[in-house]
């Protein structure tokens, strides 16, 4: 049996002043996401501190995004489902599915609930409506607990060294979070780069690729360069002319950034070099 080191989950001290810091900036209806949040990202922590499991964290999470997603739908006069006919097609196919295949009802209901989640996410942030302040709040909060976990993982690497354990302080098992949340880090960072040309966006590129390295996930160093490349692609696509000539000079620059991502990959993670070739 594994035993987990409670040292860890101290670690919350680095989010908890972003918690607290937002904790009377918000009322009502976001207050509820900013409760969800705050539950999700200090998950692990509490589990570790309290002995709370993750999941039933997880799950009271689950309850107050249904909640507030049925909270929204009945008090918003111009209520909308976006894609709805796609959702129902979605609904169908898994439906016919779980006919055709040995699948038990429980299974099915099991799916639902894990993907339904992700529409129900849309169809709140489509409906809900909020101030410019809660808006800018909401995401000036988002951006600091995703930068908090980078923190963490940096504090926790002098304990446990690299290990897919201890996901900041969100989990302490699940290691593919640890890729998911380092690519959406990179992307949102990489973007915000793009249109406003701000140094602390690179900074925060390697501060994820650096997270996601100590969470030993090394898959994203064979497909990042591809997902940068697209960002890029469309970013001149829509805002600048010569968009040929351009193009050829990022795949230029794309290949020399996945060249230099391959050898850091192979000289900072054991497992994708056991050989110690380079």
């Amino acid at each position: 049996m594994t035993t987990f080191d409670i040292r860890i989950g101290y670690l919350i001290i680095f989010v908890l002043p972003v918690i607290i810091y937002y904790l009377f900036k918000f009322r009502g209806r976001v207050f509820v996401i900013y409760a969800i949040l705050s539950l999700a990202f200090t998950a692990g922590s509490i589990e570790l501190l309290t002995g709370f499991e993750v999941y039933k964290i997880l799950q009271i999470c689950e309850l107050l995004i249904w909640g507030l997603v049925i909270y929204v739908l009945l008090i918003t006069p111009k209520r909308e489902i976006p894609f709805l006919p796609y959702i129902a097609g979605f609904v169908f196919i898994c439906i016919v599915s779980y006919i055709i295949n040995s699948v038990n009802f429980v299974q099915l209901l099991l799916f639902f609930r894990r993907y339904l989640l992700f529409i129900a996410v849309f169809v709140l942030f489509h409906n809900i409506q909020l101030s410019n302040t809660d808006r800018d709040n909401l995401l000036k909060f988002v951006i600091l607990l995703f930068v908090s976990q980078v923190v963490v993982n940096i504090a926790r690497y002098p304990i446990t060294n690299q290990t897919e354990y201890y996901i900041g302080t969100m989990s302490i098992l699940g290691g593919s979070t640890t890729a998911i949340i380092a690519l959406l880090g990179i992307a949102f960072s990489f973007g915000a780069y793009l249109y406003t040309r701000k140094t602390i966006y690179i900074l925060l590129i390697f501060g994820f690729l650096f997270f996601s390295l100590i969470g030993l996930k090394r898959g994203h160093l064979f497909f990042l360069p591809i997902l940068l490349l697209i960002q890029y692609l469309l970013y001149i696509r829509f805002t600048q002319e010569y968009y040929l000539r351009n193009t050829l000079i990022t795949a230029l620059i794309a290949l020399t950034i996945t060249g230099l991502l391959l050898y850091s990959g192979f000289t900072l993670v054991p497992s994708l070099n056991p050989e110690g070739i380079l």
